[in-house]
């Protein structure tokens, strides 16, 4: 069902019953075993490892050469700070069926690529880094594992073999808005008959309101959302959960920030940043930047095409 709210706010007829989004709320989760207090000390300690950017979501060394290491560490810290990252596990846990083979696009480190990875028969990552792949084990620490890495974008790879769960974790942003929607049904041919797309990535909330507030668009996901569940009907669902990410530091904010900035392709000098988090997001004691973590799962029915 679709919320009578969010109709009001995407303008979504109320007759339409095509289009299937769920809020989780906190009863779907386990509790999680690590405190809030970890977590915040973890976060700390990570921040000082990163480099401090004059530019806000300027991952580029003095050669203009993208810094994957930083980057990369940055989206460690985005996932200490909040429960993002386990709540993102419990929900694909929960909604996929892990058998047959596996593509997954755009890994990263490839944490969440080796926790789903391990019950299916052969398993594909594809990453535009060579830094990641060459970070992820052969066979990704899977006895008997069937892994092929390639380093390539999605855009520019021919899907040769079927699939039964093809992942898009956070890998939106990196692909522009114009191409989204033509390479979901490029990846849509490419599943078996039950196989399922899951996409995952957020918005919404304060992660807009800063992302807005420099001059960036955040619009295209809503957008996106409703188009892909409206395109594919019955056979598409989502799911949505409130994130919140969390740091005592200013420091260890701007680099949530930055990350944030890069995904949305924005950047902003340091100070503007600084005195944003300043007015917006610290509650006296501690910085929160809230978003909205977005998982769209797409099935072809159990039927040959």
């Amino acid at each position: 069902m679709v919320y009578k709210a969010f109709r009001q706010h995407m303008n979504i007829p109320e007759e339409t019953t095509s289009i299937h989004i769920k809020m989780l709320g906190g009863s779907y989760f386990i509790p999680q075993l690590v405190s809030r207090n970890e977590k915040n000390h973890k976060v700390e300690e990570q921040s000082k490892e990163l480099i401090k950017h004059k530019v806000i979501g300027n991952y580029t060394d003095i050669n203009g050469q993208k810094n994957d290491a930083d980057y990369f560490g940055s989206i460690d810290l985005y996932m200490t700070s909040s429960y993002e990252k386990e709540h993102r596990f419990e929900i694909l846990e929960n909604e996929i069926k892990k058998e047959g083979n596996f593509l997954d696009i755009g890994v990263g480190k490839g944490e969440l690529t080796k926790l789903i990875a391990k019950d299916f028969t052969k398993i594909t990552v594809v990453e535009t880094s060579e830094e990641a792949l060459s970070s992820i084990p052969n066979n990704l620490g899977i006895v008997n594992a069937s892994v092929t890495k390639i380093c390539a974008s999605i855009l520019d790879h021919n899907i040769a073999e079927k699939q039964d769960l093809i992942l898009l974790s956070h890998t939106l942003y990196h692909i522009e808005d114009k191409f989204r929607v033509q390479l979901i049904k490029t990846l849509y041919k490419s599943l078996n008959p039950g196989g399922k797309i899951v996409i995952v990535y957020n918005d919404g909330l304060g992660r807009d309101e800063l992302v807005n507030s420099f001059g960036g668009d955040s619009d295209s996901f809503g957008g996106f959302l409703l188009k892909t569940l409206s395109l594919y009907g019955k056979n598409a669902y989502a799911l949505q959960s409130t994130e919140i990410m969390n740091t005592i530091s200013l420091d260890a904010a701007l680099n949530l920030a930055d990350l944030t900035f890069s995904d949305a392709s924005i950047t902003a000098p340091r100070e503007e940043v600084a005195s944003y988090l300043d007015n917006n997001c610290f509650n006296g004691t501690h910085y929160q930047l809230e978003s909205i973590q977005n998982f769209i799962f797409i099935q072809n029915p159990d039927y040959d095409q």
